[in-house]
């Protein structure tokens, strides 16, 4: 399917309970187009997506405490 790729370098609302904005690209980090950059940490204690801080792919949300969060999409 040749569908869109997220958007890197917009603000984006993933979900209602999140609100999600403040999106801005870094150079040289992402590779991945389904990867998102936010300079602001969004609630993720219960997104069921893995999230990548500090280059560390982590399952723990709740653990997590870098004010740059990539969420990464299925």
């Amino acid at each position: 399917e040749s569908t869109s790729p997220t958007p890197l370098c917009s603000a984006v609302s993933i979900d209602s309970a999140f609100a999600l904005t403040s999106a801005k690209c870094l150079d040289g980090f992402l590779n991945d187009p389904q990867s998102l950059v936010y300079s602001t940490k969004p609630n993720i204690k219960n997104y069921k997506r893995f999230v990548k801080v500090s280059n560390i792919w982590t399952p723990n949300y709740e653990d997590l405490t870098a004010d740059l969060a990539i969420v990464k999409l299925d």
